[in-house]
C-alpha cells in the first residue's frame, strides 16, 4: 500500500506486507514473513519467525519472541534531505528485546518508543 496513514497486513508462511507513507503500518505473521514500513512515524510488527523493518524519521518496530526487528535512525539535513544515520537489527528474545513492545532507534540503540509520540 502507498499513501499516508496506509496499512498492510499479511498472514501465512513466506508472506510479505509493505507500506509507504507517513504514519503507515505493516504487520506480518507466519514463518519467514516480512513487514516493512517506510515514512515518517511509520510502524512495522512481526510474528514469530518473521522480520519487521521500519525506515524513516521516528519509525518504530515490535515483534513476538523469535522474530527480528530492523530499525533505522534517520536525520534531516539543512536542505531538507533525509539520510539514514544508523541501522540496527535485533532478535526479540523476551529479555533484552521484549515481546510486543514498540522500539525505536535513538543514538544507535534500541529504546522503548513513547506511545504519545505516535498518536
Amino acid at each position: 500500500t502507498t499513501g499516508d496513514y496506509s496499512g498492510a497486513s499479511t498472514t501465512g508462511d513466506y508472506s510479505g506486507a509493505s507500506t509507504t507513507g507517513d504514519y503507515s503500518g505493516a504487520s506480518a505473521t507466519g514463518n519467514c514473513s516480512g513487514a516493512s514500513a517506510t515514512g515518517y512515524k511509520s510502524s512495522a510488527s512481526a510474528g514469530n519467525g518473521s522480520v519487521a523493518m521500519a525506515v524513516g524519521l521516528q519509525t518504530r518496530g515490535k515483534g513476538e519472541v523469535g522474530s527480528w526487528i530492523v530499525l533505522t535512525e534517520c536525520k534531516k539535513t539543512e536542505d531538507g534531505e533525509i539520510n539514514v544515520k544508523n541501522v540496527k537489527v535485533a532478535k526479540v528474545d523476551g529479555v533484552k528485546i521484549k515481546a510486543d513492545i514498540w522500539y525505536t532507534l535513538k543514538s544507535g540503540k534500541f529504546v522503548e518508543a513513547d506511545a504519545k509520540e505516535y498518536e
